[in-house]
């Protein structure tokens, strides 16, 4: 049999174990034959492709689907394994642009019964086949519309307008709620994520989606950018856990209830102004909810990552404690990389509280553009402080040598890393010198 496997994949432990049942399964009277049916179902349930707990493209995910295919071609018993249970067929990947894609999805599609759909698609009708492949896209979009009923998660990325009037409203550019012929078919939606950087959508259409799905948990949202100024009626998402902005404006937060508790996440765009502090206040006021300055306790990780590319993403979520902020901060060490602008964006976007009563500092990036020790001034009742990371030694350095009692309300610093032996014995003759002059800190070393 011919190697099917990515190269570069070879070793992740998923193509392992295929290889490995495979190459049992070439033995002569090979052990693995002799389990029954249930146990073969165990097996190969490791790799089938699992769905991910969001609608996001997932590679391992689509590497899984494959296996599935490769498994079943290994013999008559597997191949009818494999095919009695339609869950190994319900995560369906098309790409519309590509062929081969389309033939995948009508097998898939088939294969699947009566499982929940988890679709992945990407492109629009303008990318469609011509000549023979056109009318087998016709028939993959025909079993996909009767499918709606199932489809438990759905991304679409990159859609022309057609795809989406497919989704929500077939003959009206608007659809309404009493109008859209899927009002009750998108009840099954749970999942869902919309990348639309044409612009291919008006702001009600966005809204008449959202009210054809009133299950939905998660929602993602990316490079939703469009200016529109008027007034629209509001969305209610009641089981909503999770929101997601992706370099999206957050004018559309105005059309959505979302519970309390729901946690909200913004990933911002990688263009970061450089010096420009107008431009970093224009973009926080477009792109993050007021509510992150709302927080009681900010989290702030700054690590090292492969791309030169900087990352910025923030989350909060509200908790018996409070409401809590979650930054972090991706830079890497590269002639070319600008980790300026990005540190400056991420410690502006949520400075200068009297709510936040606790900071959490994990930073694995040793080349930080700037002290913290500023930004960490601008919490008046600033109670706790939490250092960790590789590099604490930096912070508690610009910690110690700032001028005067920077941190008043300072009660706790936990230090859940080592730091140098110097930097240590410095810290105890400060904080000895803080309680003779009644302004006490204690001291916590967290293992």
């Amino acid at each position: 049999m011919a190697q099917w496997f990515p190269p570069l994949r070879e070793y992740h432990p998923r193509f392992m174990l295929v290889r490995l049942l495979i190459q049992t399964r070439r033995k002569y009277t090979a052990p693995i034959d002799k389990l029954h049916d249930d146990c073969l179902l165990e097996i190969f349930r490791i790799l089938r492709p699992v769905t991910p707990p969001n609608p996001l493209y997932s590679g391992e995910v689509y590497s899984q689907a494959l296996m599935i295919e490769s498994l079943r071609a290994v013999c008559k018993r597997w191949n009818f394994v494999i095919d009695s249970r339609p869950s190994f067929w319900n995560v369906i990947f098309l790409g519309i642009n590509h062929g081969y894609s389309i033939e995948r999805s009508l097998r898939f599609m088939r294969r699947s019964g009566t499982a929940p759909l988890h679709i992945y698609l990407r492109g629009g009708l303008t990318d469609a086949p011509i000549g023979p492949g056109l009318q087998q896209f016709a028939n993959l979009m025909r079993n996909l519309q009767q499918a709606f009923p199932r489809i438990s998660s759905l991304q679409l990325s990159e859609p022309d307008l057609e795809i989406c009037r497919l989704f929500w409203g077939a003959a009206n550019p608007v659809a309404t709620s009493t109008g859209s012929p899927f009002h009750i078919a998108m009840e099954s939606l749970t999942h869902l994520s919309l990348h639309i950087p044409g612009q291919n959508y008006t702001h009600q259409q966005l809204i008449e989606l959202l009210r054809q799905a009133p299950r939905l948990r998660s929602l993602y949202l990316a490079e939703i950018l469009k200016e529109d100024n008027r007034t629209y009626s509001t969305v209610s998402l009641p089981h909503l856990q999770l929101l997601r902005l992706v370099k999206s404006r957050i004018r559309i937060l105005g059309s959505l209830e979302v519970p309390p508790r729901a946690t909200v996440e913004v990933h911002f765009p990688h263009q970061f102004p450089r010096r420009d502090q107008s431009a970093r206040d224009e973009i926080i006021e477009e792109f993050l909810p007021p509510s992150f300055s709302q927080s009681k306790a900010v989290f702030l990780a700054v690590v090292e990552g492969e791309s030169p590319l900087p990352m910025l993403s923030m989350r909060h979520e509200d908790t018996p404690a409070g409401r809590h902020c979650y930054i972090r901060l991706v830079l890497r060490d590269h002639p070319y990389a600008d980790i300026n602008s990005p540190f400056r964006l991420a410690t502006d976007a949520v400075k200068d509280s009297k709510h936040v009563e606790t900071i959490h500092l994990d930073i694995r990036f040793i080349l930080l553009p700037g002290s913290l020790v500023r930004w960490l001034a601008g919490f008046p009742n600033l109670r706790t402080l939490t250092l960790s990371g590789a590099h604490i030694s930096h912070i508690l350095i610009d910690l110690l040598f700032a001028e005067g009692n920077c941190l008043p309300q300072l009660e706790v610093i936990s230090l859940k890393g080592a730091c140098s032996i110097q930097v240590a014995s410095l810290l105890e003759r400060c904080l000895a010198a803080r309680a003779r002059g009644k302004h006490p800190v204690k001291l916590e070393h967290i293992i």
